[in-house]
């Protein structure tokens, strides 16, 4: 599945996010296991950003890059994107059990 489509979006609503010229954006999806956050810098820089990570589990995030070589972050957007992860509370699969 394309990325986009993951997180809602149409092809043409991903390329204008990711080309939007200063103006950050994020979308948001929250599922019981797991947090995703997709972040434009607006200059074609897009980024992934997960809860829980796969080395620090519930006390981490992983980040990953999605085609392109960098992606900047203000530091207003990484605090909004930290601490909506850091809120967002992992539902253990064993409580299903």
């Amino acid at each position: 599945m394309k990325i986009y489509k993951s997180f809602g979006l149409t092809e043409d609503e991903f390329r204008q996010h990711r080309y939007a010229l200063n103006t950050s954006h994020t979308i948001t999806v929250k599922e019981p296991h797991q947090c995703r956050i997709l972040y434009f810098d607006g200059d074609d820089g897009v980024a992934v950003f997960t809860k829980p990570a796969e080395i620090f589990d519930k006390q981490g995030f992983s980040m990953q890059l999605h085609g392109c070589l960098y992606c900047d972050v203000s530091t207003v957007d990484m605090l909004e994107i930290v601490h909506t992860l850091d809120a967002f509370e992992v539902e253990d699969e064993d409580e299903d059990a």
